[in-house]
């Protein structure tokens, strides 16, 4: 099987998977053309979602990998 890069944890691996959430939230603007010529509401509803989705993976994911990413220092 795969394994993970050295020095990568899965904590690492999963706060990059989260990350990837915002990616995923772009294919709902693909509703608006099955909601289209139709009520308003659901545009309105399409677009919260993904906004609140993109915005709830990006934060999500840069906290988690800002808590298990350790400093290195570069050498001169």
């Amino acid at each position: 099987g795969a394994r993970l890069p050295a020095g990568a944890g899965w904590s690492q691996f999963f706060g990059v998977c989260l990350l990837c959430g915002v990616g995923f939230t772009m294919s709902l603007f693909i509703g608006a053309l099955a909601f289209a010529g139709q009520d308003a509401g659901y545009e309105t509803q399409l677009k919260l979602g993904v906004l609140c989705g993109s915005l709830l993976s990006g934060v999500l994911g840069a906290v988690m990998l800002m808590r298990t990413s350790t400093a290195q220092k570069v050498p001169n």
